[in-house]
């Protein structure tokens, strides 16, 4: 069974949507899953989910690390990051969603029996293969000294910036303030910039569309359903513009359990009241996954790893 076995999951965003570059990352995919010489697949693709209007791809994936997953995810990291070296510059890029660098962000997260100690000793295997390509690697998580938050380095090295305007463009700077990285080289890459790699419980992703192109009410929105706002616990949010006119408040719920509230029932009832409130004339559609629970993870890495 899944549940007994020794997994973790993965998550790895790239920013690229198309082109050149989304197939690179696709190949880096298919040669991590079947580079383990092993019977049993060391490592499986879960979810895809490609987010044209944000230029921004996320990869869901899986490893047994009784078959040698640990390595299987380095390597897929290390050619990850190769792939956007040859085909993204992120001088020449623009997003409606922030990003640090071309391999923007990777956490690792325990599945089945394994622990968030192991998830991190796998987490630093991938952060030492994406520094071994040039990129500074800013730690968070159980991988990080002082167990750092993911928002909080994040605000640090400047990811928010553009958030008033809700375009981002050009690479990646060290912040604001001196920042020391966790691996890698002292300061940003001219065109991949940073690689944000921690090691933290699975996060749900939780996104709320409204029909409407105010960007600011999605950002008020965003900052009173938040944690940091004073609304929901363990809760972290932006409002993006998301293409065609519309916005959506785009949710990390950190507790999707809903054990304190944050799951994606409270987050959906939540907008709907603000916007309600505030703009009534505003429609809130559905929110929607961007990845799957973890409870989907479990039975599609039983499928995918064999011996479900």
């Amino acid at each position: 069974r899944a549940g007994a076995r020794p997994l973790l999951a993965a998550s790895l965003y790239v920013s690229a949507a198309d082109g050149a570059a989304l197939r690179a990352a696709r190949d880096a995919l298919s040669a991590a899953a079947t580079h383990a010489p092993r019977a049993a697949p060391a490592l499986a693709v879960l979810a895809e989910l490609v987010d044209a209007p944000y230029s921004r791809t996320g990869f869901t994936v899986c490893v047994d690390r009784s078959a040698g997953g640990d390595d299987a995810l380095a390597l897929l990291a290390l050619e990850l990051a190769r792939a956007c070296e040859r085909h993204i510059d992120l001088r020449a890029h623009e997003a409606t969603h922030p990003r640090l660098g071309a391999l923007d962000h990777i956490y690792v997260s325990p599945l089945g029996a394994s622990t968030l100690a192991e998830a991190a000793d796998a987490a630093r295997l991938c952060a030492e293969a994406v520094a071994g390509v040039g990129v500074p690697v800013a730690a968070y998580g159980a991988l990080s000294p002082n167990c750092a938050r993911l928002a909080a380095v994040r605000r640090r090295l400047g990811y928010f910036k553009g958030s008033k305007r809700g375009t981002w463009r050009g690479a990646a700077t060290d912040g604001d303030e001196p920042f020391s990285f966790d691996f890698g080289p002292r300061a940003a890459h001219p065109s991949q910039g940073i690689c944000c790699v921690g090691a933290v419980e699975w996060v749900v992703n939780y996104n709320v569309p409204l029909a409407t192109d105010d960007l600011e009410l999605a950002r008020r929105c965003a900052r009173a359903v938040s944690e940091r706002g004073g609304g929901l616990a363990r809760v972290e949010a932006a409002g993006l513009p998301h293409g065609n006119g519309a916005v959506e408040v785009a949710c990390n719920l950190l507790d999707h359990d809903g054990a304190d509230g944050s799951d994606s029932p409270s987050v959906q009832a939540f907008v709907e009241d603000y916007v309600r409130a505030r703009r009534p004339g505003v429609a809130v559609g559905k929110g929607y996954n961007t990845n799957p629970t973890p409870q989907e993870l479990l039975v599609q890495a039983s499928v995918a790893l064999g011996g479900g």
